[in-house]
């Protein structure tokens, strides 16, 4: 294969960076659609052509891409357009674990990295669907590299396959992918990744052999030698090899290991280990003495030095026998009881700081030049006479007691006052006291105090001496050290918090219906005055509410009632159809209420017959005249009596009032009701200024 771009030949369109979509990444890379695009301009495809496809790491790693089933569409549709222009069989590789890419690993946290893991894998779940369903579409080849399995085959066996580093990309470099002038591992062959991006030489290998194999090919390396004799599967082209497919080992006259070409010493004696230029140690000498490698006692002796049969000179003698050698001796005549250090010199024989006090007899080593120190070689900055940690040059308190801890001027607990109350911190219980404030015995004011561990200082405490552990309010009470409505009973024990009483903390509440009585007739268009009286044991602000079962018959909220009766007056409408009130009354005070029920019938107002006094007296005078004896004619009689009844309902029909117009249920009773409040003192009225009957 030959590489190519835009409209030149090669039939490897490949290019580093380029993502599986159309037109070009960052106006340069030309992306997989383009160069389907460009290679087709002017060409078909063979039906003997193998077309091979791989893309799409690009998009996932370079662009962030979350779409995987976009990418699985660009892919079909360039072997849709492929297919178009001749192409029949297909090779299409899936995408490996990018999660182990070390760019991957370096820009995601331990979340990103899984993320990019299950990407992939449903990456090419879709990419195996897409395949299935175009060969079930179509007559088309398709081969399929399976190389998440080889890649993490690889991957999770590393030494099978001689790499050593499957995490960190060989070349160390700051970007995205290997420059020159940047540092290469020696064993760049051992690692998995190069770059943060790309796979290493080994990895390409691998892939090759891979795929070669799935693409049935019996000889990866093409040395015609076949792979299952072939024990050098990555012989180099052109290579001559033997018969196990090996390369041809070139000449080695001595045998030991080295070709003549790089050989040094081509005489070596056989079985004599040599270094890389072919030489033995019998062939060598290193120093230049005179003597060979393999018999100099003391190798590495100076040029020029005399040597003895031994091949060791001067400098190669330790005179003083303190373990150093003459030649980097610096002190000679060292006392062989002393430890001497590398150069030859013992403690007694140093001094290190130039402070005139020996190693040996020097207390304080480091002394700066020119520091004026004691017998000890101690200078004052070096010395800390109370042990406090903190040197004399620098200590504000020299005579910190044993074991105090100080700060960086080496002054102890016990010997300050931070907050200047007059106690040392050492046994100050409160070591931030305002200013001004009187403290305690242990350095304490009255606001820094919580006696009762409520967590409200004693100066804002209204209950001081709460129990440990009890949840307050505010101001720093519990509740039963509160009686919020002043009725002897504390709040934790009190039924009704917000209401005073005698009761549990809790008020006697009285309702009684005075009038109308229970149960009692009212008629059809006539006002109903009801009295009721309410009470409460403790004089507490009360709310009465009057319901009825049926209609819309409405009463007056009382709000805030206190003690006494109230009074309220209903106009009953004359058309009603309800026979039967049935009134629910609540009395509620807080957390306190009683109810009551009372009933009220209802019925049709009589009839009133306001016939003349003259029709009646002459009703009288005929009965009298009957009385006597008179005779009348009977059918006389029935006449007038037929007259009489007749003149008696004309007189009732002229009785009647004028007919009212009809008036909706809510109008009728907007205007019947009249409240009257008595508080014990005297009465107000409110309303429509109607009297009750």
């Amino acid at each position: 294969m030959s590489p190519g771009r835009g409209s030149a030949s090669g039939n490897n369109r490949a290019y580093g960076g380029a993502h599986s979509g159309s037109g070009t990444y960052l106006f340069v890379i030309p992306n997989v659609g383009k160069q389907v695009d460009d290679y087709l301009q002017n060409r078909q495809i063979n039906a003997n052509e193998l077309v091979i496809i791989w893309c799409g790491g690009n998009d996932f790693v370079h662009s962030d891409e979350q779409d995987t089933q976009k990418i699985v569409d660009n892919i079909e549709s360039h072997i849709t357009k492929l297919t178009t222009a001749g192409a029949t069989e297909f090779l299409v590789l899936e995408l490996p674990p990018l999660d182990t890419v070390p760019r991957v690993n370096e820009e995601n946290d331990e979340a990103g990295v899984v993320v990019m893991h299950e990407r992939i894998l449903d990456f090419n779940r879709k990419l195996h669907s897409m395949l299935n369903d175009t060969v079930s579409a179509t007559s088309l080849t398709i081969h399929r590299g399976m190389v998440w399995q080889m890649f993490d085959t690889v991957y999770n066996n590393p030494s099978y396959f001689g790499l050593t580093n499957i995490t960190h990309p060989a070349c160390d470099h700051d970007g995205y992918a290997c420059e020159n002038g940047d540092s290469i591992a020696p064993n760049a062959e051992e690692y998995i990744y190069f770059d943060k991006m790309h796979p290493s030489l080994t990895m390409h290998d691998l892939v090759d052999i891979y795929i070669r194999e799935l693409m049935g090919v019996a000889d990866v390396d093409g040395d015609a030698v076949a792979d299952d004799a072939d024990e050098c599967l990555d012989t180099l082209p052109d290579v001559p090899v033997t018969a196990n497919g090996c390369d041809v080992p070139p000449p080695d006259i001595d045998g030991d290991g080295v070709l003549n070409e790089d050989d040094y010493c081509p005489d070596t004696p056989a079985n004599e280990s040599v270094n890389e230029d072919g030489c033995s140690e019998s062939q060598l000498d290193d120093d230049d003495d005179g003597l060979t490698n393999d018999i100099d006692q003391c190798p590495g002796t100076p040029a020029g030095e005399e040597v003895d049969t031994d091949g060791c000179g001067w400098s190669q003698f330790d005179a003083d026998g303190d373990g150093v050698l003459n030649g980097i001796d610096q002190c000679p005549d060292t006392d062989i009881s002393f430890t001497v250090d590398l150069n030859g010199c013992a403690p007694n024989q140093k001094d290190d700081d130039n402070d005139n006090v020996t190693n040996d007899l020097d207390l304080c080593p480091g002394s700066w030049a020119g520091s004026l120190v004691d017998e000890n070689g101690c200078a004052l900055y070096q010395k800390d006479s109370d042990d406090d940690g903190v040197k004399d040059h620098k200590d504000e308190c020299v005579d910190t007691p044993a074991g105090d801890s100080v700060d960086a001027v080496g002054c102890g607990t016990t010997q300050k006052d931070d907050d200047e109350d007059g106690i040392m911190n050492a046994y100050d219980e409160c070591p931030t006291t305002p200013s001004g404030e009187s403290v305690n015995a242990v350095g304490c004011a009255l606001v820094e105090l919580d006696t009762d561990y409520d967590g409200f200082s004693d100066a804002v405490d209204d209950c001081p001496e709460t129990s440990y552990g009890v949840i307050t309010d505010d101001s720093g009470c519990a509740d039963e050290q509160l009686d919020g409505d002043e009725d002897g009973f504390n709040d934790r024990d009190d039924l009704c918090p917000s209401t005073s009483g005698e009761s549990g903390g809790c008020p006697t509440l009285t309702l009684e219906v005075i009038s109308p009585g229970h149960g009692s007739q009212h008629y059809l268009g006539s006002n109903i005055t009801f009295q009721i009286l309410i009470q409460c044991s403790s004089n507490c602000s009360m709310q009465l509410t009057q319901i009825a079962r049926v209609g819309n018959f409405s009463a007056p909220v009382i709000e805030d009632a206190s003690n006494g009766t109230y009074e309220w007056t209903m106009l009953v409408p004359s058309d009603s159809q309800y026979m039967r009130i049935d009134w629910d009354l609540t009395l509620t005070s807080g957390e306190v209420s009683v109810s009551t029920t009372h009933i009220m019938m209802l019925r049709d107002a009589p009839v009133v017959d306001d016939t003349t006094e003259d029709d009646t007296a002459s009703t009288d005078e005929a009965d009298a005249k009957s009385s006597s004896g008179d005779l009348v004619n009977s059918n006389v009689i029935a006449v007038f009596l037929l007259i009489a009844i007749l003149a008696i309902l004309v007189a009732l029909y002229r009785q009647q009032p004028p007919a009212k117009p009809l008036l909706s249920e809510e109008e009728k009773w907007m205007e019947q009701t009249t409240l009257v409040t008595r508080t014990g003192l005297g009465s107000e009225v409110f309303g429509d200024g109607r009297n009750p009957p």
